[in-house]
């Protein structure tokens, strides 16, 4: 770890709960302050009205599956702050940053990074800051939207495949926060790759500490004592508290670092024993990505449960559960935090005293497994008893603000007066669209965002509230690039995946290829004007984020992830550096995909094309095939990766021999895509089915009924085939199995599956051969589509064919 000395010569620490006078009226940072109170000194008008609504489109979150989705909500809503009169909200649907007015709701600004932005800003004096998957943290201009100053979190430029979308190797998913004037973040949440902590000095950027060596530490695992890199690695807004910064890890539990030196002060692996309380709720610790903290205790949030730790020592005091079942997304449990009272979220709102927060012992009678003697033992627990109940709806989002809180749900949001101990008092309410997300006061008025993507702005006046609707602005796409889109796509190796499209003239081109395919289209010039203004038009018409996105760079200076792009594009040869043709062809040829990787390049004039084919041969890529048509050279990645293998069959080739001949895959490796599918079509672990076989550029995975191809180079799925009944209920999956991800036991108990059956499937280059009973469906491996259907031949004198038991392939032979 390297820690760089404080560059202040005293560091001040913060109490909880003071405020500066002159942010009272404003929502600085992710629920209101650095410890994530959720708790404004200021009081709103008694009586609020609605201003105005703004809608903007819905939210996808980073992760696909449930559980995910439950234990890192983070994204799933826009996040509002407020400075002055100015509200800021980010989007990882656009990879913007948006200023409003809050008092008409018009634009006033608009920033693009280079990546989705997932988490909510924080501001300081005159200063923005947020993080993006691009791996940094920004700086802005609170007013202008202008770019101060940036830092990147990670190692380096590499980028990767993350939740569908070219970011960084290192995201910043350490949501900022702001204390004493030092901006805190974190980057990277795969700790093999290296995690970064970073203190920096509000105003001027400069590294104030930087933790980078907690990580990628060599340790005992959770999960049957294994050991391997696993350490902090931060995904969700971070919280500050006295001398102590508590980094959330996503689903694993937080970690506390010394904010004044960035030294860790523990971090307990997720199932670590010995860390909770003696009659803990859980039999171990798992995380979330909300965290807030008051006093001496901190709280974890996700969407199950709400736990209690202390701060001191990290272990964990108590837990809720909430009472909303899936797949209802919520915050129950979520608390608000004042000095000596937590108002909890949920059906209902329930208030507790933290003075009230004791350890109370009982005596249980426990039996040994190895004696079988009866004895008495002592335990204990922590009790945190309740003050009151208020029964409004707070299951989306609950804050307080002066005197009163304020509760939001499926289509309301209601204000509970809390001015009198024990004596709660619901005084107002508004009725919304929607289930309510999140819920901000300041300027004297109350905004309330819906998962539905829409912003309320309620004031002190009565006035005619202003709608203001999403609108897209699109212009057509000339036919020349529509013609050379279609005729690119119908010659690509994949239909999904992702397409390069280096030195743009208008960026139409790239526009056609998305609209006309299911590829993720990122379009790169390294003129920074150039991209910007197709940044905004494409934002403009809707479709800017997730199929399409620009950035500024050539090939050698983007570091485009290799083998990922199925199709590759240049517009402009000089502006996509091959005014330095050798280098520029390297690195594109790298980022291209085996089997059948394609780029188109703008070279009609004949010498020229010829002199690129010499290039191609002198630089010796391996697989590397040059042609012509209408005025372009197309360049072609066939075949594999030189020294790359397959694996097939259940033990890797027909022989059983449990071994690959790959000779490319050597350690230390690195992440080269995460995300972007889900694992719902995949047979449950403790079933223990068939291993997934890889030929051809293509993994194949089974499920209960259904049967999935994907590409090994992005993730992406290819082709799905559902609905098919192959057999494989008691063999691979059993009535012990339960279709809810929130079911706290195993979905599946272990059952022999594979380990005793066998795989039920075998893979060729261009065939797949499935079991189902006493057939064997003959697929198509580039598609999916059945081709043929065999069955065994019955024995003489028998009714019914015979169930196939094991299969293989070996040369042009199919062994049943």
């Amino acid at each position: 770890m390297r820690l760089t000395s404080l560059v202040r010569a005293t560091f001040c620490v913060a109490l909880v709960f003071s405020v500066q006078r002159s942010l009272a009226a404003d929502w600085p940072q992710w629920r209101y302050d650095a410890n994530r109170s959720a708790a404004s000194p200021a009081n709103l008008p008694p009586e609020l009205h609605l201003h105005w609504v703004r809608q903007y489109p819905a939210l996808e979150p980073a992760w696909e599956d449930p559980i995910n989705q439950d234990r890192m909500p983070f994204d799933r809503a826009y996040e509002p702050i407020v400075i002055g009169q100015t509200l800021v909200v980010g989007s990882n649907r656009n990879d913007r940053v948006t200023a409003l007015d809050t008092r008409t709701g018009a634009e006033k600004w608009r920033f693009y990074a280079d990546g989705p932005v997932r988490f909510p800003p924080a501001a300081w004096k005159d200063n923005l800051y947020f993080v993006s998957d691009d791996g940094c943290l920004y700086c802005l201009d609170v007013q202008r939207g202008s770019l101060r100053w940036k830092i990147h979190g990670g190692a380096g430029a590499r980028k990767i495949l993350g939740n569908s979308r070219l970011i960084s190797a290192w995201p910043a998913r350490g949501g900022p926060v702001v204390a004493d004037g030092v901006v805190y973040f974190g980057a990277s949440i795969w700790p093999f790759m290296g995690a970064f902590v970073h203190a920096l000095d509000a105003q001027t950027g400069k590294t104030v500490w930087t933790n980078d060596g907690s990580g990628p530490e060599y340790t005992d695992q959770p999960h049957g004592g294994a050991i391997g890199f696993g350490n902090i690695a931060p995904q969700g807004a971070i919280a500050a508290v006295g001398d102590r910064l508590i980094v959330p890890c996503g689903r694993s539990v937080p970690a506390c670092l010394d904010r004044r030196t960035g030294e860790i002060l523990y971090y307990h692996l997720s199932g670590s024993k010995g860390h909770q309380g003696a009659d803990s709720p859980s039999r171990k610790l798992e995380g979330g990505s909300h965290v807030s903290a008051v006093g001496n205790v901190y709280f974890n949030h996700r969407g199950l449960n709400t736990a209690m730790y202390d701060l001191a020592t990290g272990k964990m005091y108590t837990m809720w559960t909430r009472k909303s079942s899936y797949p209802a997304m919520t915050n129950d449990a979520f608390p608000v935090l004042a000095p000596d009272v937590c108002y909890f979220a949920g059906n209902a709102v329930v208030a507790r005293g933290m003075k009230d927060l004791k350890r109370a012992d009982y005596k249980v009678k426990e039996k040994s497994k190895i004696t079988g003697r009866q004895y008495e033992r002592t335990k204990y627990r922590w009790d945190f008893p309740t003050l009151w109940e208020c029964n409004v709806d707070a299951t989306g989002a609950l804050i307080k603000s002066g005197d009163r809180l304020y509760a939001g749900g499926k289509d309301v949001v209601s204000a509970v007066d809390v001015s009198k101990p024990g004596k709660p008092n619901a005084v107002w309410s508004a009725k919304i669209q929607g289930m309510v997300a999140r819920i901000v006061a300041a300027d004297d008025r109350l905004f309330v965002v819906t998962l539905e993507g829409r912003l309320y702005a309620f004031g002190p006046d009565k006035t005619e509230p202003k709608m203001l609707a999403l609108q897209a602005t699109t212009t057509p796409t000339a036919v020349p690039e529509s013609k050379l889109a279609a005729d690119i796509l119908k010659h690509a190796p994949v239909d999904k995946g992702v397409c390069l499209v280096f030195g743009l003239k208008t960026g139409r081109l790239a526009e056609a290829l998305a609209a006309q395919s299911d590829f993720t289209v990122v379009a790169v010039d390294p003129d920074p004007t150039k991209v910007a203004d197709l940044r905004k038009r494409l934002d403009d018409a809707g479709t800017y984020g997730k199929r399409i996105a620009a950035q500024v760079g050539d090939p050698t200076t983007f570091q485009a992830p290799p083998y990922i792009a199925a199709v590759t594009l240049v517009e402009d040869l000089p502006s996509a550096g091959f005014d330095r043709p050798e280098t520029a062809l390297k690195a594109i040829y790298a980022s291209m995909r085996p089997y059948g990787g394609l780029a188109y390049l703008p070279i009609a004039d004949k010498k020229d094309q010829d002199a690129f084919a010499s290039l191609a041969r002198t630089l010796a890529l391996p697989g590397a095939k040059v042609t012509l048509r209408d005025g372009h050279v197309l360049l072609t990645r066939e075949g594999p990766l030189p020294g790359a293998d397959d694996w097939t069959h259940q033990y890797g080739d027909s022989a059983n021999t449990v071994k690959s001949d790959d000779a490319v895959v050597r350690a230390p490796l690195g992440l080269l895509w995460f995300g972007g599918n889900t694992h719902h079509d995949v047979l449950p672990r403790h079933g223990h089915g068939p291993p997934e076989q890889i030929l051809g550029g293509r993994l194949f995975i089974e499920g209960n009924d259904v049967f999935s191809a994907r590409d090994v180079y992005t993730g992406q799925v290819l082709w799905r085939r559902s609905a098919l009944d192959l057999g494989t209920f008691g063999v691979y999956y059993d009535s012990t199995y339960k279709d809810n991800p929130f079911d706290t036991t195993y979905n599946q108990v272990h059952i022999p599956g594979a380990n005793a059956r066998g795989s039920n499937f075998v893979v060729t280059a261009d065939r797949v051969y499935l079991l189902a009973q006493e057939k064997c469906l003959v697929l198509d491996a580039t598609n999916g589509k059945t081709l043929a259907t065999f069955s065994l031949p019955a024995k003489p004198g028998a009714k019914d064919k015979p169930k196939w038991g094991y299969i293989g392939a070996y040369k042009d032979w199919l062994i049943a």
